[in-house]
């Protein structure tokens, strides 16, 4: 078999012609809402009416309130605390207190898989045609000099679409890490000036935003991005981990403040709505997920862009996603028979230099979940010139790739078990990985 041409990714941007085409899997119904708000307990959000030092003071001093974080904002004055004795209606009581909320248990808003892969003729289509984004790159908009604030997991800024580097100068030119990079909130936070993404979702939104290489951009791809990482390891913040960072925004000055973020609430009376309303009154641009239940009705809208003139994003979804396939051709007995194939890689594209290279599959028994989860035997063959095809399995993908890479390979390819396409993830860049379908990597093996 021979790798003919790799040339694209998974939704990515093509141009003319008959092309591979992905089709969403919907994961969602009214009964399996995501991104629920779940309250803290014993955590609140207060706020202080104008001028009330002495109510700052006599919380501050208080034996049953310990200050977790103190607001000092003219947008929003208040604090986050904990308290095993007071509830809403006692804190609010107190001398100098305007108002309080529980504190909130938010999540990061999931990215659905993509499933079947099938041929059709793609047209000339980008998501950016359909939303209307070209026609400003048209006009010369790209975003210069706007600085857009992402709350989010953070942003693997080393990529090369993002820049490669962190701080004045780059791309991701500033932010903050409000979490650190443990396991919050089921141990302490451990803020640091560093926002390097730990689950992905950030650097997606970061990259959809104003990523750009060779031959795709984002929307804006001369804007540039603040990371406001409210994440750790574990999808959960909470709201005021979120006020927190929407100020910290207002005041490094952002034009922008997003946030794929939120729970379901359709109130704008919530903390996180509010300060996100206060905000837009001073001239921010704040922009929120509206979450992805709408299957569940109104009163699942995200907990964030519920505020009052708040943009709250949904999204009309297309069905399928086309890109750009790449094609194997095996010959046996003088008969070559041709499988196409989209792909979608971890980090970086298979190069263009590796179109003679044979793909071997290393198990032709395609239900086998441990293929390639154990080190390789003496005597196994080298894969120096090669692409190996093997399952993805039930072990991780960095696993796999250290006991590929053991033996030599580059460029790896994994075939999916039954279910939706993830990115597969890796932190390695030596031997780049990339996963098709398990119905492709099936018809490979087959010839």
């Amino acid at each position: 078999m021979q790798l003919l041409g790799i040339a694209g990714l998974l939704a990515l941007p093509v141009l003319g012609g008959a092309h591979t085409l992905v089709t969403r899997q919907s994961q969602e119904t009214p009964d399996e809402t995501n991104n629920a708000t779940v309250p803290v307990a014993k955590s609140y959000i207060i706020e202080y009416t104008s001028g009330s030092a002495k109510a700052r003071r006599d919380v501050a001093l208080a034996t049953d309130i310990k200050v977790v974080k103190t607001f000092e904002s003219d947008v929003f004055s208040g604090a986050s605390i904990e308290t095993d004795t007071h509830n809403i209606d006692s804190l609010q009581s107190l001398a100098g207190v305007a108002r309080v909320w529980q504190n909130t248990r938010v999540a990061l808003s999931p990215v659905e898989g993509l499933r079947a892969i099938e041929e059709a003729a793609a047209g000339d289509y980008t998501a950016h045609n359909t939303t209307g984004v070209s026609k400003l790159h048209d006009q010369g908009i790209f975003g210069q000099g706007v600085k857009v604030g992402v709350v989010d997991s953070g942003t693997w800024y080393k990529h090369p679409a993002l820049g490669g580097g962190f701080g004045e100068g780059f791309k991701v030119a500033g932010g903050y890490d409000f979490v650190g990079n443990g396991i919050w909130p089921y141990e302490d936070k451990s803020p640091d000036d560093d926002p390097e993404d730990q689950l992905g979702h950030g650097t997606h939104v970061a990259g959809i935003i104003a990523g750009k290489n060779d031959f795709w951009s984002g929307v804006a791809p001369e804007a540039s991005i603040y990371s406001y990482k409210v994440f750790a390891q574990l999808d959960a913040t909470d709201d005021a981990t979120l006020i927190e960072a929407f100020l910290r925004a207002y005041t490094d000055g952002v034009d922008i403040i997003t946030a794929s973020i939120g729970g379901p609430s359709g109130w704008s009376t919530n903390a996180w709505a509010e300060v996100a309303s206060r905000l837009v009154d001073e001239g921010v641009v704040v922009t929120i997920a509206n979450g992805n239940s709408g299957a569940a009705g109104a009163f699942f809208g995200s907990s964030g862009s519920s505020g009052k003139n708040v943009l709250a994003v949904a999204s009309v979804e297309t069905e399928k996603f086309p890109a750009s396939p790449f094609e194997l051709t095996s010959t046996l007995n003088g008969e070559s028979k041709t499988v196409k194939a989209g792909y979608l890689p971890s980090t970086y594209y298979f190069s263009s230099d590796i179109t003679d290279w044979p793909v071997v599959p290393l198990n032709f028994d395609t239900t086998e979940p441990a293929d390639g989860c154990e080190p390789y035997p003496n005597g196994t063959r080298r894969l120096e010139g090669v692409i190996p095809l093997v399952r993805r399995g039930t072990c991780t993908f960095a696993t796999k790739q250290a006991n590929l890479v053991a033996l030599g390979a580059e460029y790896i390819l994994f075939y999916n078990n039954d279910g939706p396409l993830i990115t597969p993830g890796t932190t390695d860049d030596v031997g780049l990985i990339a996963i098709i379908t398990a119905a492709a990597g099936e018809a490979i093996i087959g010839t």
